[in-house]
Order: structure tokens, then sequence, then C-alpha cells
């Protein structure tokens, strides 16, 4: 049987360099995302089919990954260590660093517990070194290593299983886990993702994997078996990430980038560096909110 097809349609402008992590607040109906080379957390509203940009908040340096926080306030992944973002006060505090070297940190998720998992980016090129951290200890220490590039990552409804995107290899991959203790056991590929490179990660509230496809135009919902089940198309080849959204998370919104895009492949598709939306027909999860982390101790950088 062939896959359900779907279009997104353009939900703003092709303005981002490379959005990226879009999360979504229930209890504000308020859409977080970033841009990562702009060093940008960026809050809008979804109305509709269309999102509209209401605020945006500045570091000097990358920024990967935004979270919800129990408290109200927004975790986020900055180049090398964790950042609070309060919205009305602006940055408050800022974590040691987790990784050094040429690299960055990458994607990141809230385990059941709501403890901070992110991973990391060789700035270098691939070099199959990477890890997946885990931040509830301090010091954080490796859930997996040795990943080409650490991205997507979610668990189970039942929270026993983690799930895990390497681009670099093209796989998603599972383990058990245990949030209790913060281990896992047992990582194995599940499915490789051979047309395009898998990105960002989530599953449905049927426990189905939805993966963004970079490089192909596509966010594809896959069973377990990496039976292609649906797809949603893109009119942008970089597709990044996406978030379940909206009322009863029935929207599912979609992150691209133009960075690396020749002017001809952007005056193809011209809606690169957009935000999304779709109507899938299925509903999407709440994610984890973090509960706050040994990880986050240290006094406010003085820079900001």
């Amino acid at each position: 049987m062939a896959p359900i097809s779907t279009r997104a349609v353009a939900a703003t402008s092709a303005e981002y360099v490379l959005a990226e992590s879009p999360v979504w607040d229930e209890r504000t109906a308020r859409l977080y995302w970033v841009d990562i080379p702009a060093g940008a957390v960026i809050e809008g509203r979804l109305t509709g089919d269309e999102v509209h940009e209401e605020r945006r908040w500045y570091r000097p340096e990358t920024v990967s990954a935004v979270c919800l926080a129990d408290d109200g306030t927004l975790l986020v992944a900055g180049a090398s260590a964790l950042h609070r973002l309060d919205r009305e006060r602006g940055w408050q505090e800022t974590g040691p660093a987790l990784i050094d070297g040429p690299r960055r940190l990458n994607d990141g998720a809230c385990d059941p517990a709501g403890r901070y998992v992110v991973g990391s980016l060789d700035l270098s090129g691939p070099g199959g070194e990477e890890v997946l951290l885990h931040t509830g200890s301090s010091p954080a220490r490796p859930l997996r290593s040795g990943v080409g590039l650490s991205n997507g990552i979610d668990w189970s409804s039942d929270g026993a299983t983690i799930y895990h995107v390497d681009s670099t290899r093209h796989t998603v991959s599972s383990a058990a886990y245990d949030a209790s203790t913060e281990t896992v056991t047992g990582w194995s590929p599940l499915f490789e993702v051979l047309d395009g490179v898998p990105d960002g990660l989530a599953l449905d509230a049927e426990g189905l994997l939805w993966v963004a496809c970079w490089g192909a135009g596509q966010v594809r919902r896959y069973d377990q078996d990496g039976r292609v089940l649906q797809v949603v198309e893109v009119d942008a080849p970089l597709t990044s990430s996406f978030a379940f959204a909206g009322e009863g998370l029935t929207a599912l919104v979609i992150t691209t980038a133009r960075d690396g895009l020749s002017s001809e492949e952007l005056a193809a598709a011209p809606g690169s560096g957009s935000l999304f939306v779709a109507r899938p027909g299925v509903p999407g999860r709440s994610r984890t909110r973090w509960a706050g982390s040994p990880s986050l101790r240290s006094a406010p950088d003085p820079t900001d």
C-alpha cells in the first residue's frame, strides 16, 4: 500500500537560515524555535496555518535547541553549554561547558523524568565520535557514544524506550531506558533512512515515529519496522525538524533551512527557510518539560 501523502503550506516568510527545534507550549498557545547560526530563540503564535513571529532573543553564539521548563522559562542549548531564558527578564543562568573542541551542541529533549538529553555535532566534519549526553547529573554523562551526528530524540509513551537519530549513519535506533537510574541498555538500529538524511524525530499519539528527512523535503511517518506509512511533502528540500502544535496537537509545524543552498536551488525552492504547516490527520503528544538539572548551576553570564 502506498503511503498517504499530504502537502504542507508555507506559514512564514523564507527568512531563517537554519530553523530548528520547534516546540509547542500548550499553556500559553505559543510556538518556540531557533535559528541556529543567528543565535536566535524565537516566539510565535499559530493562527490557522500561519505562524506569526512575536519576539526574539539573541545570544552571541549558535543556539541549537529550545525546550519548555516546568516553571515557565525556556532551556536553550547554546554552542557548548545550556542557558535558561526567562521570557520577561531575559537570559538567566548559564551552565558549565558540556563539550569542547570544534563541536557544538545539537538537538535535545527531556526524558520522562524531565531531565535534559542533548547531543553533539562535529563542526570539522563527520568523525564518528559524537555523544548523546544526559544532563541530569553533574557532570553530564553519555547515554550513547561513537555517534556520527546526534539528532532527533524521543521516548515511548511508557518511557521504557528511547529513540535516537544518527544523521551521519542515516539510522533511527532505540534502546531500553530507565528514567529512575538515567541508564540505557542495548542500542540497536531500528531502520535506515536512505532517501534523505534523518534529522528531527518525534512519536505521535499512536506511538509511531515521525522523522524530518533533510535533503528530501519531507517529513515521514514510520512504523517500528521502518515502513513508511505517510509522507508530508514540503516545498523546501532542507526539512530539519517539526512539532505537533495547535488545538489537540493536530497541526504539524515544520522547520526548514536555506543554509548552503545555491542560488539555483533557492530559485527552485524559494520557500526554503520558512516554517511550514501540515494537517496530517494524526495527533501528536505533549513534550515533557524540563524539571531542572544539576548541570545548570552557575551564575548568570556577565556578557549577556
